[in-house]
């Protein structure tokens, strides 16, 4: 099983990319919370799995992540400007307090195409 520590498909497929066709040929299973599209990348068929979080309990996890966790990009914005959890949904500082398992599943979550807040539901 090939683990993305990832959740961009720029950084995944980098990944993948990295492996001699030995390696790739091996794989039975790529384990990664990442967008939907991965497939398009592979030499072979792929079926996905998909587990899916209760939302709200989603980003609260995702906030306490980021408080404990120095190294995420949103830790110093977090724990500088002491933002509860509530402020830290209101600033909209991440695409992943909004409809991110939908993102994920959708497929739109590249630098590219990522709609703006509220946008994936109307999408």
């Amino acid at each position: 099983m090939l683990s993305f520590g990832v959740s961009d498909m720029r950084s995944a497929v980098q990944e993948y990319d990295r492996l001699n066709a030995a390696e790739k040929a091996r794989l039975a299973c790529i384990g990664a919370q990442m967008p939907f599209g991965l497939h398009r990348y592979l030499a072979r068929e792929a079926q996905y799995i998909t587990l899916l979080r209760e939302p709200v309990s989603r980003v609260i996890s995702y906030y306490l992540h980021i408080l404990i966790n120095p190294d995420h990009y949103l830790f110093k914005t977090v724990t500088e400007n002491k933002l509860s959890l509530d402020a830290f949904v209101f600033e909209r500082l991440s695409v992943e307090t909004d409809n991110f398992q939908t993102r994920l599943l959708s497929g739109i979550t590249s630098p590219l195409v990522t709609p703006d807040f509220g946008g994936c539901t109307k999408v």
